[in-house]
């Protein structure tokens, strides 16, 4: 069975604890996630099974939507409200207006420095295995696509919520600790939930009690979203054993099917100029 399945994470399970269930409930080996949500983050998980496994890194690479609730006034060592209180400072009060302009500085390119408490690699361990020791690493900053970020609610006993659309490679407890920063003060994330992942909603997501095989949405659908490139019936079976395909099969840049009576044989991905190979054939 190949597809995947739209999760609603609970909070206080890791995403690894969302597949292991999942496993052991569907009787399916081969099943992974599509980018890892924190044990206290709630919202959509995208789970990949049987081939659509070979998928996660592109499912992992679109945009992602979070609605979030920020505490000022406090730091802790984890930018979270679940580690250790480090420092604590008094907020002022400020305005729905103060607060917008700080949000809107944010929107567009965003660089932003990865938290110790992460799983980004240095010298092949996690940062978090750095962070436990109470080592401190230098990091590089990396660049953000912030497409949306909008206040929700009143600031309200120094907490208010936002929601923000972004690339990949966010983490929201930095950008926390951040606009509190712009705003003169200390501040943490008190709650997290994922609402999108590219195309796929929390409103479609489903509990793992909820979820059974007929949940699985088979893989041809979810490559029906990809530009397709029809092929003669000579090249089907070149393009079944992993065959290079160039210019003249097509001029796509992006990720592609490759198709035969408007069956999906494959879906490719430009390697280099004029150059395409296959990342999944069916």
């Amino acid at each position: 069975m190949d597809g995947i399945i739209v999760l609603k994470k609970e909070a206080g399970m890791t995403s690894f604890d969302c597949v292991s269930k999942l496993r052991h409930k569907l009787g399916i080996k081969k099943i992974g996630h599509t980018g890892t949500l924190d044990k206290e983050v709630s919202g959509i998980l995208v789970i990949c099974v049987g081939k659509a496994t070979k998928l996660v890194d592109i499912l992992v690479d679109h945009k992602k939507t979070y609605e979030c609730i920020i505490k000022l006034g406090i730091k802790t060592k984890t930018d979270d409200v679940f580690g250790e209180i480090i420092e604590e400072k008094g907020p002022k009060n400020h305005s729905n207006s103060e607060i917008d302009e700080v949000l809107d500085s944010f929107i567009g390119t965003y660089n932003q420095i990865p938290p110790m408490y992460s799983s980004v690699k240095v010298n092949g361990k996690k940062l978090y295995q750095y962070a436990v020791k109470d080592i401190e690493i230098k990091r590089n900053a990396r660049e953000i696509k912030i497409y949306e970020l909008k206040r929700l609610s009143e600031c309200i006993d120094n907490e208010f919520k936002f929601i923000v659309t972004s690339s990949k490679g966010l983490y929201v407890r930095t950008l926390c600790s951040d606009i509190a920063e712009k705003l003169g003060e200390l501040g943490t994330m008190k709650h997290l939930e994922r609402l999108k992942l590219g195309d796929y909603s929390i409103d479609e997501a489903k509990r793992i009690d909820e979820i059974n095989e007929t949940d699985i949405i088979p893989l041809e659908k979810v490559l029906e979203k990809f530009p397709s490139v029809e092929v003669k019936d000579y090249l089907v079976p070149l393009v079944k054993n992993g065959i290079t395909l160039d210019n003249r099969q097509t001029d796509i840049k992006g990720i592609f099917r490759v198709t035969n009576n408007n069956k999906t044989l494959a879906l490719y991905k430009m390697v280099e100029d004029n150059k395409y190979k296959p990342v999944i054939i069916l």
